[in-house]
């Protein structure tokens, strides 16, 4: 994915293992070179990890290769090089999104391609 417009304190990622709007986790990455892992539960929002800056994360509008590998509770998180794990049993399967999102008034736009999607047994 890649920023092509906008701010760059922004939130850009991958929504996973979601089971309605309401109830998903979420591995974003910003602009400013930072991520954060994020479970949502009834429409509230814990951060599993804060924001942290990182020099995995490419900044500006360089791109950025996202990668979530799960395997029951636990999740690795990739971009290019290993980030991070979390453990969390709240959700295992679910569906997947693109997540964009601007923390001003104006408009972030994103571009994402190559998405590939595999199911381990």
């Amino acid at each position: 994915m890649r920023k092509v417009a906008g701010p760059d304190v922004n939130s850009q990622g991958i929504a996973f293992r979601i089971q309605d709007y309401k109830n998903y986790y979420s591995f974003n990455v910003s602009s400013t070179g930072q991520y954060r892992i994020v479970k949502v539960v009834d429409n509230e929002w814990t951060n599993l990890v804060d924001w942290l800056f990182a020099p995995e994360i490419n900044t500006g509008e360089e791109v950025n290769h996202l990668r979530v590998v799960c395997k029951g509770p636990l999740c690795s998180f990739y971009n290019g090089a290993h980030l991070t794990d979390t453990e969390d049993t709240a959700f295992t399967p679910g569906d997947i999104a693109l997540w964009v999102g601007s923390y001003d008034d104006v408009p972030v736009t994103v571009r994402f391609d190559n998405v590939r999607v595999w199911l381990f047994d």
